[in-house]
């Protein structure tokens, strides 16, 4: 998922260190979740991250639980604690990146900008 991360964020124009949250799919299931943990750790080292599916499980559409989400954090500038995966803060809120796979087959990543 690096080469696509990269890719991804450079179509936007951006750099991986100007993403202030990743909020992420984590599930629960160890296997699907291991895919997750690789990738904040690989790509976004002590950077904020989040997780929604405790809020609202796991289905084909929950994606939209976490754009959802993604653009209360940009309308209303709070990080709720709910959603917080790790403890580091963002010192701003207007990039924030949701990646989530399905079974490690169909990955997803949607940027959500504040303007």
């Amino acid at each position: 998922a690096d080469h696509e991360l990269a890719a991804f964020l450079g179509r936007n124009n951006l750099l991986s260190t100007e993403i202030d949250i990743v909020i992420l799919g984590l599930n629960g299931d160890c296997q699907q979740d291991k895919v997750y943990t690789l990738f904040a750790e690989n790509c976004f080292p002590g950077k904020p991250q989040a997780w929604y599916k405790h809020l609202c499980g796991e289905y084909h559409t929950a994606t939209g639980f976490a754009l959802y989400a993604a653009a209360g954090i940009l309308k209303h500038q709070v990080y709720p604690d709910i959603l917080h995966l790790n403890q580091v803060r963002p010192r701003k809120l207007k990039n924030i990146l949701v990646y989530n796979h399905h079974r490690n087959v169909n990955h997803t990543f949607i940027l959500v900008k504040a303007v």
